[in-house]
């Protein structure tokens, strides 16, 4: 029973042998003043802005230039504008079950609403498979192929 109890002691010393090594040799390689610039960056960034708990994120002040910057962003799209962007789409387009693709319909554009409800279904169905919304560009595009 003695031994191990030794064995215990003696890894124990050799384990914080080793940290004391490694922490006296990591000391020095910060940059001088990188906690005096830590503290800078922190203060300018509460300079302008807020947390807000609603939102759970960070905002920009009001009346700083990153509100303003944000205040002048173009607002994202309404589900209904998306909609409507999908429905031009198809109206345009027909799922091809041969190449596993949509193709552009030559003609005039057709009626979406004249289709029976299964039709607009299925077409919708592929379309969701095939296309996802990007909200930075406010378009739909393809998804990638695997």
């Amino acid at each position: 029973m003695r031994y191990p109890k030794l064995i215990a002691q003696l890894l124990g010393v050799c384990v914080a042998a080793a940290l004391v090594a490694s922490c006296a040799t990591s000391g020095g390689t910060a940059a001088p003043g990188s906690r005096a610039e830590a503290k800078a960056q922190r203060d300018a960034f509460l300079a302008t802005h807020d947390y807000d708990d609603a939102l759970d994120m960070w905002v920009p002040k009001p009346g700083t230039a990153e509100a303003a910057a944000a205040a002048a962003a173009k607002p994202s799209e309404t589900r209904a504008e998306a909609k409507q962007q999908r429905d031009v789409f198809l109206a345009k387009n027909k799922y091809d079950d041969e190449c596993a693709c949509f193709k552009p319909i030559e003609g005039a554009p057709r009626d979406v609403s004249a289709m029976s409800r299964q039709d607009v279904k299925a077409e919708l169905k592929e379309f969701m498979r095939t296309h996802e919304f990007d909200d930075a560009t406010s378009t739909w595009v393809a998804k990638p192929t695997k």
